[in-house]
């Protein structure tokens, strides 16, 4: 994740304050790191707060410059959720769909598959 894209956006909206576009960094670093350890505790609550904080921060960074919604968009859909999502490797979702017909074999997997077919 880049964070500095969001300090920017938010450097454009209160050029004055240093120390708030300086903690951003952190903030979305421990925000990740407090929504990886829910995921891992298959915990949702917390991580709903956090979406809600994180809505609200945002929201406010909208309402003090609109012309930002935009760069919001490409900065939220391209950098900030695909890098949560990444950043926790041991937790996916696997969809699979399959159909089979006369004497054909399916064989799916969300992971590691070994087939022996020994005849």
């Amino acid at each position: 994740m880049n964070p500095s894209e969001l300090q920017k956006l938010r450097r454009r909206t209160r050029p004055d304050d240093a120390d708030a576009v300086a903690r951003i960094d952190t903030q979305i670093a421990d925000t990740r790191a407090h929504a990886i350890a829910a995921r891992l505790a298959q915990d949702d609550k917390p991580e709903r707060e956090l979406v809600i904080d994180w809505q609200n921060r945002l929201s406010q960074l909208l309402a003090a410059e609109p012309s930002l919604g935009t760069e919001l968009r490409r900065l939220l859909g391209d950098t900030l959720t695909p890098a949560l999502d990444a950043s926790a490797p041991g937790l996916m979702t696997v969809t699979m769909w399959a159909t089979a017909q006369d004497n054909s074999r399916i064989y799916q997997a969300g992971g590691d598959q070994y087939i022996d077919e020994a005849r």
